[in-house]
């Protein structure tokens, strides 16, 4: 067993390098992740704990179907469906997805041979899935945490867990329901936050945002809030400060002042103040320590 501490956001990603995905940091506060990665041969299992609201775009590898087990209270959604606590989240290899977590969270991802599962069920959507018997959430659980607790480097070892987490999930497949996710929140988060996300470095006016969608602002907050537990000013903000921060690290050389003009931000003082609530560094701190990683 392998684990990772990230105190940084571009730490995480470089440790999941078999899953492509985008982290977005939602909410200031301080950003850390535990991460716990296993190899049993043909199943690999990942558990994190990250302490502050995200949003995640990505896809798994060619060669995996992912299964995703949250453990945590704080609400989640996968593709705008709300989680639940008989949720299970069946993801396709290559198959793009979005996750967001509000509040500090904790995860199993299960990846599973794509022709393991092509040889048991033919194919499976990727979606959130209702299981109708809680109890076999309960026991996969249980073997997650019996497995992250126990000596793995015996292949005998290795070999009966893989057995029985994967016995497990057969049994979860057939004893689920998938959900719906076509709530009408959920699909006007989704053109509402593509627009903000592709519109970023025009600051856009929440009531310019909400006219465009022809939504009253209420509606446009109540969106977001019961998405991803921000205001749209807030979100955007969070998209703002992150982009910023990608243009920082992919162009190490360029001037922080002009970063701040392309992506929109103009109260620089302001900027650098949120900067740091956001990463705890400020913009040439953050840049600095990232060149030095």
């Amino acid at each position: 067993m392998i684990k990772y501490e990230c105190n940084i956001i571009e730490q995480y990603s470089e440790y999941i390098k078999d899953i492509d995905i985008k982290f977005t940091q939602l909410k200031k506060g301080i950003f850390h992740i535990d991460l716990w990665q296993l190899n049993l041969g043909n199943i690999q299992v990942k558990y994190n704990n990250s302490t502050v609201s995200h949003k995640i775009r990505g896809a798994t590898s060619e060669n995996f179907y992912c299964f995703l087990l949250y453990v945590s209270k704080n609400k989640h959604t996968y593709n705008g469906c709300e989680m639940q606590d008989n949720s299970f989240v069946i993801s396709e290899p290559k198959k793009e997805s979005e996750k967001i977590g509000m509040g500090s969270s904790s995860c199993f991802f299960i990846q599973i041979p794509r022709e393991w599962v092509k040889n048991t069920f033919g194919y499976l959507e990727t979606g959130v899935y209702n299981v109708n018997n809680k109890q076999l959430l309960t026991r996969l659980k249980c073997i997650l945490c019996r497995l992250f607790h126990s000596n793995t480097s015996n292949p005998i070892s290795k070999k009966y867990f893989s057995n029985l987490i994967w016995e497990s999930i057969e049994a979860i497949i057939t004893n689920t329901q998938i959900k719906d996710e076509n709530s009408y929140y959920s699909k006007e988060y989704k053109k509402v936050s593509d627009f903000i996300e592709k519109n970023y470095k025009n600051d856009l006016s929440m009531a310019e945002i909400a006219n465009h969608f022809k939504v009253t602002d209420r509606t446009l907050r109540n969106i977001f809030m019961e998405q991803v537990g921000i205001s749209p000013k807030q979100f955007q903000k969070a998209i703002q400060i992150n982009k910023f921060k990608d243009e920082l690290l992919n162009n190490p050389k360029s001037n922080i002042t002009d970063n701040l003009i392309q992506n929109g931000l103009k109260n620089h003082s302001l900027i650098s103040k949120d900067f740091k609530s956001y990463f705890q560094l400020t913009p040439t701190q953050y840049k600095k320590r990232r060149i030095f990683l």
